[in-house]
C-alpha cells in the first residue's frame, strides 16, 4: 500500500507542483507488491485528452460557421409599417450591404450593420447615424433624425428587392436636362450638368448621383437658407473615379461616381449635405432621405413598365 500511495501522490504533485516535484520522488521497495497499474505520465494523459476531445471540438466549430452560413442565406427583403405618419419602408439584406427604401420609391441609402451581444442589429447610414434598430425577435425601430425618440416599426412580411433600375443612355440625358432646370430654379440662376464615362450599364448611377445633389441641395438651403457656396455654382461635372466624392472647385461641383461599388458608389442626399455645408448645420439633421414626390419617383423609375404592387403576407399568428 505504501507503494500506491507514493505514486498517486507523485502523479498529483506533479500536475500541481510542476518538474520540481521530480526531486522529491521515493522509489519503492524491491519486495512491495500493488495489483494497482501505475497511472500514465501527466505529459500522456494531457496528450490523450487532446486527442479525444479535438476531433470534438473541431466538430463544434464546423457546426457554428453552418449555422452561420445558414442564418446569412435567410436574408431577405422586409417591408415594415410604422405608427405615426412616417410611410411603410424596406430594408433589403440580400446584398453585401443593407439597403433601405421607402416602399413607394425614392432615394436609396446604403446601410452598416452593427451587431449588439443582446442579438439585435443596429443600422447606420453613410454619416454614422442610427437609423433603424431590429430586434431579434422582429420588431423594430426607426430613427428619422439625429437623436431622435424614434418610432415604432414592425414587419408585415417579405417585400421587393431594391436593386438599380434600367436606364438607357438616351433618358438619363433627357431626365438630366430636367434637373438641372430644377437646380437653376432653385438656385434663381443658370445650372449647366456635364457627364464623363457613363454607359449603358452605368447610366443608372449617373443619375441616380444627380438626384441625389439636386435632393441635398434643397434639403441644405431649407436648412441655411444663407448657405455658403450653393449661390457661386453654375456648373455640375458627373464622371468616374475610384472612390465617390464631391468637391467645388471655380464654382464647379464635381462629383465623382464609382460604378463597381453599386449605390454605395454615389454619394446619398445626406452625403451632399454634408459636403456642401460642413459645420454649417444646426439643429437635428435627418438621418432619412427627404419623402420623394411622386413625380421624382416615375422619374428614378426603369423605362421598362414597373411590375405589379406584389401582395405582401400579413404579420405572423
Amino acid at each position: 500500500m505504501r507503494t500506491t500511495i507514493t505514486s498517486f501522490l507523485f502523479v498529483t504533485g506533479l500536475i500541481l507542483a510542476g518538474p520540481s516535484a521530480m526531486a522529491q520522488v521515493i522509489e519503492p521497495e524491491a519486495d512491495a507488491v500493488s495489483d494497482v497499474p501505475a497511472p500514465e505520465p501527466a505529459l500522456g494523459i494531457t496528450q490523450k485528452t487532446a486527442s479525444q476531445f479535438a476531433p470534438q471540438a473541431s466538430y463544434a466549430r464546423r457546426n457554428m460557421r453552418e449555422v452561420y452560413i445558414s442564418l446569412s442565406r435567410q436574408q431577405q427583403a422586409v417591408r415594415f409599417e410604422t405608427m405615426d405618419a412616417m410611410p411603410p419602408f424596406i430594408l433589403d439584406t440580400t446584398g453585401s450591404q443593407p439597403l433601405f427604401q421607402y416602399e413607394q420609391g425614392g432615394e436609396v441609402l446604403v446601410l452598416k450593420p452593427v451587431h449588439t451581444t443582446r442579438g439585435d442589429t443596429i443600422y447606420k447610414n453613410d454619416q454614422g447615424i442610427v437609423v433603424l434598430r431590429v430586434r431579434r425577435v422582429g420588431s423594430a425601430t426607426v430613427f428619422p433624425q439625429h437623436r431622435s425618440q424614434g418610432i415604432i416599426a414592425w414587419s408585415t412580411g417579405q417585400a421587393r428587392h431594391v436593386g438599380p433600375p434600367q436606364v438607357s443612355l438616351e433618358r438619363m440625358k433627357a431626365i438630366m436636362k430636367q434637373i438641372a432646370d430644377d437646380l437653376a430654379r432653385t438656385l434663381n440662376h443658370d445650372l449647366s450638368i456635364s457627364i464623363s464615362g457613363a454607359t449603358q450599364q452605368t447610366a443608372w448611377l449617373f443619375l441616380d448621383a444627380a438626384f441625389n445633389v439636386r435632393d441635398g441641395i434643397r434639403q441644405t438651403l431649407s436648412l441655411a437658407p444663407e448657405a455658403s457656396p450653393l449661390p457661386g455654382i453654375v456648373s455640375m461635372q458627373i464622371s468616374v473615379a475610384e472612390q465617390p466624392a464631391s468637391i467645388i472647385e471655380d464654382s464647379v461641383l464635381k462629383l465623382y461616381v464609382t460604378p463597381a461599388r453599386g449605390f454605395a458608389g454615389r454619394l446619398s442626399s445626406l452625403q451632399i449635405q454634408t459636403s456642401l455645408m460642413g459645420e454649417q448645420v444646426t439643429g437635428r439633421p435627418m438621418a432619412l432621405p427627404v419623402l420623394a414626390s411622386q413625380q421624382e419617383v416615375s422619374m428614378r423609375l426603369s423605362e421598362s413598365s414597373p411590375p405589379e404592387r406584389q401582395a405582401y403576407p400579413g404579420p405572423a399568428d
